[in-house]
Protein backbone atom coordinates (compact mmCIF):
# COMPACT_ATOMS: atom_id res chain seq x y z
CA UNK A 1 0.00 0.00 0.00
CA UNK A 2 1.55 3.38 -0.43
CA UNK A 3 1.21 6.20 1.85
CA UNK A 4 -1.16 8.35 0.46
CA UNK A 5 -3.63 5.34 0.45
CA UNK A 6 -2.79 4.65 4.00
CA UNK A 7 -3.12 8.23 5.52
CA UNK A 8 -6.74 8.37 3.16
CA UNK A 9 -7.64 5.26 4.79
CA UNK A 10 -6.89 6.74 8.40
CA UNK A 11 -8.82 9.68 7.46
CA UNK A 12 -12.02 7.91 6.51
CA UNK A 13 -12.28 5.25 9.34
CA UNK A 14 -11.18 8.23 11.94
CA UNK A 15 -14.24 9.82 10.25
CA UNK A 16 -16.78 7.10 10.51
CA UNK A 17 -15.66 6.70 14.28
CA UNK A 18 -16.47 10.01 14.77
CA UNK A 19 -20.28 9.85 12.44
CA UNK A 20 -20.59 6.62 15.47
CA UNK A 21 -19.82 9.44 18.46
CA UNK A 22 -22.06 12.19 17.10
CA UNK A 23 -24.90 9.57 16.09
CA UNK A 24 -24.74 6.56 18.27
CA UNK A 25 -23.20 8.41 21.35
CA UNK A 26 -24.23 11.48 21.47
CA UNK A 27 -28.03 11.11 21.76
CA UNK A 28 -27.68 9.07 24.77
CA UNK A 29 -28.18 10.23 28.54
CA UNK A 30 -24.58 10.59 30.64
CA UNK A 31 -26.19 8.03 33.24
CA UNK A 32 -26.96 5.52 30.07
CA UNK A 33 -23.44 5.74 29.14
CA UNK A 34 -22.36 5.53 32.53
CA UNK A 35 -23.72 2.24 33.08
CA UNK A 36 -21.39 -0.80 33.02
CA UNK A 37 -23.34 -3.82 30.92
CA UNK A 38 -21.96 -6.27 33.04
CA UNK A 39 -19.62 -5.89 36.15
CA UNK A 40 -16.02 -5.96 35.28
CA UNK A 41 -17.04 -4.33 31.69
CA UNK A 42 -16.27 -1.18 30.57
CA UNK A 43 -19.39 1.94 30.23
CA UNK A 44 -19.18 3.51 26.68
CA UNK A 45 -17.83 6.21 28.55
CA UNK A 46 -15.30 4.34 30.14
CA UNK A 47 -14.27 3.01 26.68
CA UNK A 48 -13.73 6.57 25.06
CA UNK A 49 -11.90 7.92 28.23
CA UNK A 50 -9.52 4.97 27.85
CA UNK A 51 -9.09 6.22 24.47
CA UNK A 52 -8.34 9.64 25.64
CA UNK A 53 -5.94 8.60 28.21
CA UNK A 54 -4.49 6.14 25.78
CA UNK A 55 -3.65 8.42 22.71
CA UNK A 56 -2.79 11.18 23.86
CA UNK A 57 0.98 9.85 23.93
CA UNK A 58 1.12 8.89 19.94
CA UNK A 59 -0.68 12.03 18.85
CA UNK A 60 2.53 13.79 20.97
CA UNK A 61 4.97 11.44 19.46
CA UNK A 62 3.31 11.81 16.12
CA UNK A 63 2.88 16.00 15.95
CA UNK A 64 6.57 16.10 17.23
CA UNK A 65 7.97 13.86 14.38
CA UNK A 66 5.90 14.79 11.34
CA UNK A 67 7.47 18.34 11.65
CA UNK A 68 10.99 17.15 11.74
CA UNK A 69 11.38 15.01 9.28
CA UNK A 70 9.20 16.97 5.98
CA UNK A 71 10.23 15.92 2.42
CA UNK A 72 9.09 12.77 1.95
CA UNK A 73 8.58 10.99 -1.42
CA UNK A 74 4.75 11.62 -1.93
CA UNK A 75 4.43 8.04 -3.63
CA UNK A 76 6.25 6.05 -0.62
CA UNK A 77 5.45 2.46 -0.16
CA UNK A 78 4.53 1.90 3.47
CA UNK A 79 6.17 -0.82 4.67
CA UNK A 80 5.21 -2.77 8.31
CA UNK A 81 8.14 -3.79 10.52
CA UNK A 82 7.02 -6.96 12.01
CA UNK A 83 6.47 -5.10 16.03
CA UNK A 84 4.00 -2.91 14.01
CA UNK A 85 2.43 -5.64 11.74
CA UNK A 86 1.86 -7.75 15.22
CA UNK A 87 0.30 -5.00 17.29
CA UNK A 88 -1.82 -3.96 14.56
CA UNK A 89 -3.05 -7.55 13.66
CA UNK A 90 -3.39 -7.90 17.82
CA UNK A 91 -5.68 -4.66 17.98
CA UNK A 92 -7.54 -3.76 14.96
CA UNK A 93 -10.71 -5.36 14.39
CA UNK A 94 -11.34 -8.00 11.33
CA UNK A 95 -13.96 -6.73 8.51
CA UNK A 96 -16.69 -8.95 10.37
CA UNK A 97 -16.25 -6.91 13.60
CA UNK A 98 -14.67 -9.65 15.70
CA UNK A 99 -12.40 -8.33 17.67
CA UNK A 100 -8.75 -10.36 17.85
CA UNK A 101 -8.06 -11.15 21.80
CA UNK A 102 -8.32 -9.48 24.62
CA UNK A 103 -5.22 -7.25 25.55
CA UNK A 104 -4.54 -6.02 29.24
CA UNK A 105 -4.62 -2.81 30.09
CA UNK A 106 -1.73 -0.62 31.70
CA UNK A 107 -2.50 1.23 34.79
CA UNK A 108 -2.48 4.76 33.58
CA UNK A 109 -5.03 3.94 30.42
CA UNK A 110 -7.42 2.90 33.09
CA UNK A 111 -10.78 4.91 33.23
CA UNK A 112 -11.25 4.08 36.74
CA UNK A 113 -8.75 1.82 38.55
CA UNK A 114 -10.39 -1.07 39.71
CA UNK A 115 -13.42 -2.50 37.62
CA UNK A 116 -15.19 -4.01 40.66
CA UNK A 117 -16.06 -1.02 42.04
CA UNK A 118 -18.85 0.48 41.19
CA UNK A 119 -18.59 2.80 37.93
CA UNK A 120 -18.03 6.44 38.65
CA UNK A 121 -19.80 9.13 36.90
CA UNK A 122 -18.03 10.46 33.88
CA UNK A 123 -18.99 13.53 32.07
CA UNK A 124 -20.30 12.79 29.15
CA UNK A 125 -19.56 16.05 27.63
CA UNK A 126 -16.02 16.11 29.10
CA UNK A 127 -15.10 13.01 27.66
CA UNK A 128 -16.84 12.87 24.65
CA UNK A 129 -15.45 16.89 23.86
CA UNK A 130 -11.71 15.62 24.32
CA UNK A 131 -12.51 12.74 22.23
CA UNK A 132 -13.83 14.62 18.84
CA UNK A 133 -10.93 16.64 19.64
CA UNK A 134 -7.54 14.36 19.57
CA UNK A 135 -10.01 12.84 16.54
CA UNK A 136 -9.80 16.49 14.88
CA UNK A 137 -5.73 16.75 15.96
CA UNK A 138 -5.10 13.14 14.45
CA UNK A 139 -6.72 14.19 11.14
CA UNK A 140 -4.29 17.01 11.03
CA UNK A 141 -1.49 15.09 11.45
CA UNK A 142 -2.81 12.48 8.95
CA UNK A 143 -2.46 15.69 6.53
CA UNK A 144 0.46 16.41 7.79
CA UNK A 145 2.00 13.14 7.63
CA UNK A 146 1.65 13.49 3.74
CA UNK A 147 5.11 15.05 3.47
CA UNK A 148 7.07 12.48 6.34
CA UNK A 149 8.81 9.21 5.68
CA UNK A 150 6.14 6.66 6.96
CA UNK A 151 9.03 3.76 7.48
CA UNK A 152 12.14 5.64 8.52
CA UNK A 153 10.10 8.18 11.31
CA UNK A 154 10.12 6.04 14.32
CA UNK A 155 7.29 6.72 16.97
CA UNK A 156 7.71 5.23 20.52
CA UNK A 157 5.20 3.02 22.02
CA UNK A 158 2.80 3.28 24.91
CA UNK A 159 4.64 0.87 26.51
CA UNK A 160 8.22 2.64 26.14
CA UNK A 161 10.91 3.28 24.76
CA UNK A 162 12.03 -0.32 24.17
CA UNK A 163 8.91 -0.76 21.35
CA UNK A 164 9.09 1.82 18.65
CA UNK A 165 6.61 1.73 15.51
CA UNK A 166 7.41 3.30 12.49
CA UNK A 167 5.20 6.01 11.35
CA UNK A 168 2.79 4.23 9.16
CA UNK A 169 2.65 1.08 11.42
CA UNK A 170 1.78 3.95 14.65
CA UNK A 171 -0.84 5.37 12.78
CA UNK A 172 -2.81 1.90 11.62
CA UNK A 173 -2.51 0.97 14.97
CA UNK A 174 -4.23 4.07 16.47
CA UNK A 175 -7.17 4.37 14.38
CA UNK A 176 -7.72 0.02 15.10
CA UNK A 177 -7.37 0.62 18.28
CA UNK A 178 -9.42 3.86 18.08
CA UNK A 179 -12.24 1.42 15.91
CA UNK A 180 -11.79 -1.55 18.78
CA UNK A 181 -12.81 0.25 21.28
CA UNK A 182 -15.59 1.80 19.51
CA UNK A 183 -17.11 -1.55 19.00
CA UNK A 184 -16.56 -2.06 22.28
CA UNK A 185 -18.57 0.34 23.28
CA UNK A 186 -21.54 0.17 21.03
CA UNK A 187 -21.98 -3.32 22.66
CA UNK A 188 -21.96 -1.69 25.84
CA UNK A 189 -24.57 0.33 24.89
CA UNK A 190 -26.83 -2.57 22.65
CA UNK A 191 -26.26 -4.79 26.25
CA UNK A 192 -27.33 -1.94 28.17
CA UNK A 193 -30.68 -1.17 26.07
CA UNK A 194 -31.61 -4.60 26.00
CA UNK A 195 -31.42 -4.57 30.07
CA UNK A 196 -33.46 -1.58 30.49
Amino acid sequence: MDKLSLLQTAREETKAILQTIEQVFEPQTEDVLNQRPRPGKWSVLENIEHLNLACRIYYTAIEKKVDSRPNADAKQTAKSGPIGRLAINSIKPKPDGTIPRPMPTIPGFKPNKKLEAPASQLSKEKVIQQFKADQALLLELLQQAESADINRTRIVSSIGPIIQFRLGDAIRFLVGHNQRHMIQAKRALERVRVDS
